[in-house]
């Protein structure tokens, strides 16, 4: 385990660890749970279109009975590298309002300076939620973002650039991330999704434009029967969502009790090495998790993915040729990971 007396591991692995992303942060600590420099956020990258400005995002969240996933949730979103205006627009029916803590939240930079917090004193349907939530922002670019998942910091970036076509790849009408890493936090396992298995795609990795969703008049269902159950397969619009692959944009799928799907696309068997995989040990290694973060349900979806990830690739059995489809996918792959150690 990681901290522990133990041989010293290979470079690859050692890039796991959070405490070379820390170092070049500035810290100035601003809230237990978000570190931020000076101007409020992580320096963002030079973008593919710098003749053009980025426009602005609503990052839509529904909660119910949460507030500390929503909390960590806010602090991810700030942490965000891009440069154009976010705003964050929650939607909640809990039993209680989280107004005045999440105006503390803004107010110390552990939540977006735009947050729109809008709660329900009844209970209503996720999809519901997230028309309110659509309604309730005038930014040009919509992205759909559980309370639970954790993401890249450069994620909106990514998935914008991929909505316009500046990442070099064509234009689409709504991006979205395949769903290759779950963590279950009950039993604090990574489970790696073979390429073998269909793509599984959530609605809560959406992102579209506000004039594209207003003008074919697309909504999110609404029925409590199809609410969070994968509601977006049984609308029109969902022929139209083009998926990033979890080697082009890898993010941490969270599986809880209270998940209201995705329990279904756990995969138990041993991982198949792919280029997914080495993409999420890349994304750690680089530092583009929010490894400063210090809320429990963040840090520890980390720790244990990078734990996780240890096992697997100091596993000897792992990079047998067992059900690889494809002797040339798996001689590159082993290949990219040689050349990651060195």
């Amino acid at each position: 385990r990681l901290g522990s007396a133990r041989p010293a591991a290979s470079p690859v692995l050692q890039g796991l660890r959070p405490s070379q992303c820390e170092a070049g942060l500035t810290r100035r600590c601003v809230h237990r749970w978000c570190w931020r420099d000076g101007r409020g956020r992580v320096v963002c990258s030079a973008g593919a279109r710098q003749d053009q400005p980025w426009p602005s995002v609503g990052v839509l969240i529904v909660t119910y009975e949460r507030p500390l996933l929503l909390f960590e949730a806010l602090a991810q979103i700030a942490a965000q590298d891009y440069a154009g205006t976010v705003e964050a627009v929650v939607v909640d029916d809990s039993a209680a309002s989280l107004e005045s803590q999440i105006t503390v939240l803004r107010e110390q930079g552990a939540a977006p300076p735009q947050t729109r917090y809008i709660y329900l004193e009844e209970r209503v349907s996720i999809g519901a939620k997230r028309n309110m939530a659509t309604r309730s922002t005038n930014a040009e670019v919509l992205c759909v973002w559980d309370d639970d998942d954790v993401f890249t910091m450069d994620r909106i970036r990514k998935q914008v650039e991929h909505l316009f076509g500046w990442s070099g790849l064509a234009a689409v009408s709504c991006s979205a991330i395949e769903v290759a890493a779950i963590y279950s936090v009950p039993d604090e396992r990574l489970n790696l999704r073979p390429e073998r298995l269909p793509q599984v795609v959530y609605e809560n990795t959406l992102c579209f434009t506000r004039e594209w969703w207003d003008r074919n008049g697309y909504i999110f269902g609404e029925s409590w029967e199809e609410s969070g159950q994968g509601e977006g397969t049984l609308q029109t619009w969902w022929q139209q969502v083009q998926a990033l692959t979890g080697a082009q944009e890898p993010f941490l799928y969270i599986y809880l009790p209270s998940s209201v799907s995705g329990g279904t696309a756990l995969c138990l068997d041993p991982p198949v090495p792919d280029e997914r995989m080495f993409a999420l040990v890349q994304a750690l290694k680089g530092c583009r998790f929010p490894n400063h973060l210090e809320g429990p349900h963040v840090s520890g979806v980390l720790r244990g993915t990078r734990a996780a990830l240890e096992q697997m690739l100091e596993d000897p059995l792992l990079f047998q040729p067992r059900m690889v489809e494809g002797a040339a996918g798996f001689d590159a792959f082993c290949a990219r990971y040689a050349r990651g150690r060195t």
